[in-house]
């Protein structure tokens, strides 16, 4: 799983000109603890969002997003999460749009 993580943070760094020579070991821990319902491509997804976010060369990732159980013991529907995920994104983005 590691190698496939740093696989993904180098290749989508190089898409975007962008050098990330590191990746913090909370953000490593959680990304190889979480159980990835969405298959690798939530992981690849994950990854280029991070990658997009991060303005120095050490990965900045959102964490807290990686808490939720990965099953819906809670009562949370993909919905809600999806919901989630797009409010914690344009709050980390500024909340604006740019072209």
């Amino acid at each position: 799983m590691r190698l496939l993580i740093e696989h993904f943070v180098q290749k989508s760094a190089k898409q975007t000109n962008k050098r990330i020579t590191n990746i913090p070991r909370r953000t490593m821990d959680r990304m190889m603890q979480w159980d990835w319902p969405g298959n690798i491509r939530e992981l690849e997804n994950f990854v280029e969002r991070c990658i997009i976010l991060s303005r120095r060369s050490s990965l900045e990732a959102p964490v807290n997003e990686l808490q939720l159980p990965s099953g819906n013991s809670l009562g949370f529907t993909l919905a809600d999460v999806e919901h989630e995920d797009i409010l914690c994104v344009l709050q980390q983005s500024g909340g604006g749009w740019q072209a």
